[in-house]
C-alpha cells in the first residue's frame, strides 16, 4: 500500500484495489499480526518524546534578588489604574538593578 496526496490520483494507472483518505501528517497504523511490533516502536517513540525536553535552568541568586527588588520597587513607578508611567518600567528597571547590586 502506498498513500500519495489527493492531488496526484491520477497518476495511478486504473482502479486502486484499496483507496483510504487520509491528512497530511497522519499515518495509517497496522492492525494485523504485528501489532506487538507496533506497540514497541510506540514505546520507544515516546521514551525518545519524554528524553528531548529540554532542562529548566535554576534560577540565580541574583535573579530571586532582582524579583523581590522590582515587586517592591514596581508600585511607585505605576499609575493608580495599574497601568506604567512614562518611562516607569526602565525605571523601574534600573531602581531594581541597583538595589540588587
Amino acid at each position: 500500500m502506498v498513500a500519495i496526496p489527493a492531488y496526484q490520483a491520477f497518476m495511478i494507472q486504473g482502479s486502486p484495489s484499496l483507496q483510504v483518505y487520509i491528512r497530511a501528517g497522519e499515518t495509517l497504523m497496522p492492525t494485523g499480526g504485528n501489532v506487538e511490533d507496533v506497540q514497541e516502536v510506540v514505546r520507544e517513540l515516546a521514551a525518545d518524546d519524554s528524553s528531548s525536553k529540554p532542562k529548566r535552568k535554576k534560577t540565580t541568586a541574583y535573579q530571586r534578588k532582582y524579583k523581590k527588588a522590582f515587586a517592591s520597587v514596581k508600585r511607585k513607578h505605576m499609575k493608580a489604574n495599574g497601568t506604567w508611567k512614562k518611562g516607569g518600567f526602565k525605571a523601574a528597571v534600573k531602581a531594581a538593578h541597583r538595589m540588587c547590586k
